[in-house]
């Protein structure tokens, strides 16, 4: 990625708000388009009974290495999106990656610390899964900006929020999990946009420009949002979110 044809490759990947942030490009951390989404699926392999040495050996040494890039400052533990190669060269945070709070699935602390947390339980490592468990913890001290987050949907918004903080509430028991739960239904609820095509819109800033969308869809919709809503209707977790990687 980063030899002879790097610049051809940042030109051709990445969108230009990204072509600037990332001139020399970037690791990313996410769960839908970064590293931890194989490491989630390599530990959810190993829970499941599928595994070999190489592959513990894999989830060993992602999970050390997205375990360095935590941040733990007064807002809890979090991770940036990215790591700029930078950043990685030199061993060291900028301060733009440190205020970088997001707590979405898809790039965000939400899908990170699930992944470590998963690890965690796939090798049977205690400072990965408590590391994990505290970073949905410490979401208690940015819920009144909801973490950064604007839309309502799965993706990056606060249906995704609500989802796996149920999620991880439904495996720990956490108290605080579930009266984050309880106050993030309400404002899911609240967010309902009656003069929208379907109920909820999605909402995205791309090159700085704030869009907002009628999506039907599941991800980044008013169907994923539903189905948010309508799992807490029952007392059996759902098997649908089999598909984000988080179980």
């Amino acid at each position: 990625m980063l030899g002879s044809n790097s610049n051809e490759f940042i030109s051709s990947t990445y969108i230009e708000a990204e072509r600037k942030k990332y001139p020399e490009g970037n690791f990313n951390l996410g769960l839908s388009h970064g590293i931890t989404g194989p490491l989630a699926f390599l530990s959810l392999s190993c829970l499941h009974g599928m595994t070999n040495e190489t592959m513990v050996g894999d989830i060993m040494r992602l999970s050390a290495w997205i375990y360095r890039w935590q941040v733990n400052n007064s807002f809890g533990i979090y991770w940036p999106g990215r790591v700029s190669y930078e950043e990685f060269i030199q061993n060291e945070m900028k301060r733009d990656s440190i205020e970088n709070i997001r707590d979405s699935w898809c790039y965000g602390t939400l899908g990170i610390a699930r992944s470590l947390w998963l690890a965690g339980h796939a090798v049977n490592n205690k400072e990965w899964k408590e590391t994990g468990l505290q970073a949905y913890v410490d979401i208690e001290k940015r819920i009144k900006t909801f973490g950064g987050i604007t839309s309502s949907t799965i993706c990056h918004g606060v249906g995704g929020l609500l989802h796996l903080i149920q999620r991880m509430y439904s495996d720990t028991g956490h108290e605080t999990l579930g009266a984050l739960r309880d106050k993030l239904v309400v404002t899911v609820l609240e967010r309902y946009a009656p003069h929208s095509m379907f109920g909820y819109y999605d909402e995205q800033t791309i090159n700085g420009a704030s869009i907002t969308k009628d999506n039907a869809g599941f991800l980044t919709g008013t169907s994923g949002v539903a189905l948010v809503l309508a799992s807490l209707l029952s007392k059996e977790s759902p098997d649908w979110d089999l598909i984000l990687l988080i179980r």
